[in-house]
């Protein structure tokens, strides 16, 4: 088995003028304010690009902070999350009830159910 090697790269035809290069001229300036958002700064201006300098950095500061903080809020809900899954299975445990409770005298029922009820208070109060 021999497999074909990929075509070659079409040529536009010799009789048509070849695409006119990419224009060099920079960019206008942007306006005021906007430097935020422009990168690219002609080193020609040391004050600009110092400033440049101190708002990448700032921004970086900006979104690790963010990002510790999200870290910390995830953490944080997660151990909640943790706690209300062991209260929710501890309450599950207590509510079962026995498997002949019907079978039982009525004062047994409702000794059971105000046994639940003091189980359940304190683990209600967390």
């Amino acid at each position: 088995q021999t497999t074909s090697a990929p075509p070659p790269p079409v040529e536009p035809p010799k009789n048509e003028p070849p695409p006119p290069p990419p224009k060099e001229e920079p960019p206008p300036p942007p306006p005021p304010d906007d430097s935020k958002a422009n990168v690219i700064v002609s080193p020609e201006d040391p004050e600009e690009a110092a400033r440049l300098q101190q708002l990448q950095a700032a921004a970086a500061q900006w979104q690790q902070t963010q990002q510790q903080r999200a870290g910390f809020q995830y953490q944080a809900l997660m151990q909640q999350h943790a706690q209300l899954q062991q209260i929710l299975q501890q309450y599950q445990q207590f509510i079962q009830p026995p498997a002949h409770l019907q079978t039982m005298p009525v004062d047994m029922q409702l000794r059971h159910y105000e046994m639940q009820q003091q189980q359940f208070a304190p683990l209600y109060q967390e």
